[in-house]
């Protein structure tokens, strides 16, 4: 393990508890890489011949085209999707017969990873992890905030996605940029007004938007926001948080960008490449939703699914919702590739995709939305919109990160604000507008 940097390694609850339940699932479906140590020490161990030979090295890999050191090759798969390794038992042939320490490095870390800052490394997770999907509707329904660690996570200490080094700085959007030694203050300080009790989560997320307002406004004053300066202005926004608060719950939600946002969400993914069996749903979900409809009998649709399908059960589910967002906040890809303030874009993006893909779930099984659909969106979402050409479809320099980060926030702001009697008026006066339309 290389030195930390800071000496301080900081996580969220949910993945220091997880423990790999031996259910198989990462072995399924995936394109897991190889790093060459491993391949090459694999190779030798199977030709060998010291195991019972049910996998030989000549069919346990495919060699990359381009390969590196961390990426040499790839795990085989059979005609189902499951690793040439996953024995019938879900448990691994490679790691039951050579052992943990030579398993590649991808495998030995999942579902984790790290990134390094000047001040902590942080260890992060994934959703795609079915059974940490689990622990969390289960165990950690509510949002979550950073602790210390002093143990476990080894193989993911190993090799961090990313690093700020000392003196470095990260964006917060544009040109604006943000000290390396803030961003663990500035996350923090999200997760904490997240985390804050009596408020919606609706006004809790206005209100994390009010704050980075006020960072970058400071970004556009700089060369850069250092972390005394983020430190001063968290504590003139505690001081004001409450107006912020009241300025947040007078907000009311946009149902017009509503629409916009969640076609052109869909119609963005739908146009990019995903394994098969992850895109599978995902003409079920456009058809239940109804997007493929002129945009005016859209937005009707999706205010009545709202109002049937989720809006009954908001209290019920803003605890894991919450939760989802703390995730995201923490696992960020957006944050190393645009900055603070994509972050946040990709944390309403998230929002928005995983209330759209609940809806359309609860509507094909005409129930409304419960913890376990709401669960089952959040691991769909993540398997798909975290598959590296779709998260790159909207996080890509010509992606236009300011208009998305717009239109995401006003239309996951619209469902996490809408009360339901507000809702229910405003559909009974678009269906007086629309006439017949409306049983479109």
């Amino acid at each position: 393990m290389g030195e930390i940097v800071g000496g301080v390694i900081r996580t969220l609850p949910l993945y220091e508890a997880f423990d790999c339940t031996g259910c198989g699932q990462c072995c399924r479906d995936w394109r897991i890489v190889v790093d060459r140590t491993a391949w090459e020490g694999a190779v030798a161990l199977l030709e060998s011949g010291d195991h019972p030979g049910r996998v030989e090295a000549t069919g346990a890999f495919d060699m990359l085209e381009s390969p590196t050191e961390e990426a040499f090759a790839t795990l085989r798969t059979r005609e189902d999707g499951t690793c040439v390794f996953l024995d019938p038992d879900n448990l691994c042939y490679w790691h039951r017969h050579f052992g943990y320490e030579t398993k590649g490095w991808v495998c030995r870390a999942f579902p984790n990873t790290t990134y390094k800052t000047p001040t902590s490394t942080t260890v992060t997770g994934t959703l795609s992890c079915r059974p940490m999907v689990e622990m969390m509707r289960d165990r950690f329904s509510a949002p979550m905030s950073f602790v210390e660690v002093t143990e476990g996570f080894g193989a993911a200490l190993e090799r961090p996605r990313w690093t700020v080094l000392p003196r470095g700085a990260i964006w917060l959007q544009g040109d604006a940029l943000l000290d390396g030694a803030a961003i663990d203050d500035v996350q923090a300080s999200l997760l904490e007004i997240l985390g804050v009790e009596g408020l919606s989560l609706g006004v809790r997320l206005r209100m994390c938007r009010a704050w980075l307002a006020r960072l970058e406004a400071a970004g556009g004053e700089g060369p850069s926001v250092g972390a005394e300066r983020v430190v001063g202005l968290w504590a003139s926004f505690e001081v004001e948080a409450t107006q912020v608060a009241i300025e947040a719950i007078e907000a009311r939600g946009h149902w017009g960008l509503m629409t916009r946002a969640t076609r052109a969400l869909f119609a963005r993914m739908a146009r990019v490449g995903m394994p098969r069996r992850r895109a599978e749903p995902f003409a079920q979900w456009i058809e239940a939703l109804g997007l493929d409809a002129p945009p005016e009998l859209v937005e009707l649709r999706l205010r009545k699914l709202h109002a049937a399908r989720f809006a009954p059960h908001l209290d019920e589910l803003e605890g894991l919702l919450g939760a989802y967002a703390s995730h995201r906040i923490v696992s960020s890809h957006a944050l190393p590739v645009g900055g603070i303030v994509p972050m946040m874009t990709e944390v309403m993006i998230s929002v928005l995709l995983v209330w759209a893909v609940a809806v359309a779930m609860a509507e094909a099984g005409d129930r409304g939305v419960d913890a376990d659909t709401l669960a089952d969106a959040i691991h769909a979402v993540d398997l798909i919109f975290f598959h590296a050409p779709v998260f790159e479809a909207f996080f890509s320099a010509e992606a236009g990160l300011s208009s998305i980060h717009a239109e995401a926030f006003a239309a996951s702001l619209t469902v996490m604000l809408c009360d339901p009697a507000i809702l229910e008026d405003s559909i009974a006066r678009s269906n007086q507008e629309g006439g017949v339309r409306a049983e479109g």
